[in-house]
């Protein structure tokens, strides 16, 4: 669905951009700076949460590495 959306809208010629979101399954439309931040407020979340997971893999690596009996 993502990508018939996209394809349909290269064509279009317009002074915004818009954006599928996949969690209401719409489009929104970046037209106003509003929207613009809500959406960087969105991403800046997003990637809060990607950060924060890669810190727990990396510690959860770094602890069983620890445990592993030296031969």
């Amino acid at each position: 669905m993502k990508e018939r959306v996209k394809t349909y809208f290269e064509d279009f010629k317009r002074p915004f951009e818009v954006r599928y979101n996949l969690y209401t399954e719409t489009i929104d439309v970046l037209q106003n700076k509003d929207k613009i931040l809500q959406y960087a407020n969105t991403i800046r979340g997003d990637f809060l949460r990607l950060t924060e997971a890669l810190d727990k893999f990396i510690r959860s690596l770094t602890m069983n590495r620890d445990r592993m009996p030296v031969c």
